[in-house]
This record gives structure tokens, sequence and C-alpha cells, in this order.
């Protein structure tokens, strides 16, 4: 399925997308934040040669409602045939990390999955999901039973022989699971 370039109307303020390559398979994906919703502070540039300057950021302030916080994107494209489309990430505050480019997505050897973390505005639940790249496919792999993810908030992730590893402080301790590629 063909799609828009999700970067075509990129708004002003927002940050450079991250793009990685999955395995060694002609996809890639990308990470980015819609942050047209989001309002403005201003900055007060000083100590650059001349005046002071103004200039205006994006800024999501803790209070505000979730239609005004930046929004997460995660799109797969396969490079040769030049289609993609958007990963189904449900309305989770984050998807990755909670900073743009600081992990949380991680694509699996072979190419044909890409796993990623989800979580909510405070933290407070996260969920470790998979999508199949051919098909779009997203998979929840593990649910943090907790109300306190707080490990989750970068998260740490790694596929191994028929399986992965997960941390979580789910008990209040932090613990490293050994998980099947089930789950």
């Amino acid at each position: 399925m063909a799609v828009s370039n999700p970067l075509d109307d990129e708004p002003a303020g927002s940050a450079a997308p991250r793009v990685t390559w999955i395995g060694e398979g002609p996809s890639f994906f990308i990470q980015r934040w819609d942050n047209r919703n989001v309002g403005e502070v201003p900055i007060i540039r000083v100590g650059e040669v001349g005046r002071p300057t103004l200039t205006l950021q994006k800024y999501a302030y803790p209070a505000e409602p979730l239609e005004q916080l930046p929004k997460p994107e995660l799109w797969i494209f396969n490079a040769e045939t030049g289609e993609g489309y958007q990963v189904d990430t449900g309305e989770w505050a984050h998807v990755g990390n909670m900073d743009l480019g600081g992990g949380g997505i991680y694509p699996s050897r072979d190419g044909q999955r890409v796993y990623f973390a989800r979580m909510t505005r405070g933290y407070g639940k996260a969920e470790l999901c998979v999508v199949d790249v051919s098909t779009g496919e997203v998979t929840v792999l593990v649910q943090e039973p907790t109300d306190h993810a707080s490990s989750v908030r970068f998260a740490e992730f790694q596929e191994i022989a028929g399986g992965f590893i997960w941390k979580s402080d789910r008990d209040g301790y932090v613990h490293y699971y050994h998980y099947t590629s089930q789950g």
C-alpha cells in the first residue's frame, strides 16, 4: 500500500525524524513526533553577537490535555518498492523511549520484525510490542503489570536466539527477564 511521505508537511519546530534500517533487508523505519497541536513558549537567546533574539519553541506542559501533546509516529517503508505504512501504535503517549532517537525501538536481526516499547503519559503503564514488517500486524509481547513502570521509561531490550531479554522493575527492583519469542 502506497502512502504519502510523512515528512512532506513537517511542522515547524519539529525535531528531525529518526531513520533506521531493519536488519539487512530493504526496509527501514521512521520515528517522528507530530508537534502541530503543541503550544509554543518564547525563548530569548542572549550572548550572541548583537542584540538578544526572541524565538518560539514547541513545548508541552505537564497539565495540558493529550490533544496538545506531541504525538509519536512509527512508519515502516520498503526502499525497493517505495511502499510504506504507519504502524498502529494505539493512543499511547510515548512510542520508543521518552526522547526522540533515544531508543525503545529495536529492529530484528533478520529484518522481519520491529520491537517497540509504548508507555502512558506518566509511564505508569508500559508494553513491549512487535510489528511484522511485511503485514503491519502488531502483537503485544509484554505488559508491565505495575503502575510504576519507571525502568521502562528508558526501555532495555535485547533479541537473543529463541527469544529476548527485557528489563523491568515491576516488583520494585530492577530485574532482567528472559522471554521466548512469543512473549
